[in-house]
């Protein structure tokens, strides 16, 4: 079985690059989306970053979104790992709950 961004990241650490993925599947409390939108708005306002400044803003936005209550959410991370190795490069927009 493939292991998530999340399970290779607390194995062996992680770059930028693979916290802003883990990042993606995290899920937040009922209410508090606007909150995490602005909280991510301010930690990555720039875009020419060193990837030590990357990573120091990513791990200020994580301790943020987990003070609101959100957490990463595994099978999220499976799935988008899944897709990720079966179709390389395809990149994944969003879900969207049936009406």
């Amino acid at each position: 079985m493939l292991k998530s961004a999340y399970q290779q990241a607390e194995l062996f650490g992680e770059s930028a690059l693979q916290k802003l993925r883990r990042l993606r599947t995290y899920v937040m409390p009922s209410g508090t989306s606007p909150a995490a939108r602005e909280a991510a708005e301010r930690w990555l306002a720039t875009n020419l970053l060193s990837e030590a400044e990357a990573r120091k803003r990513l791990d200020g936005l994580e301790k943020e979104l987990i003070s609101m209550g959100g957490k990463p959410h595994q099978l999220l991370a499976d799935y988008l790992d899944e897709v990720e190795a079966i179709f390389p490069g395809a990149r994944f927009l969003g879900v969207e709950r049936p009406r």
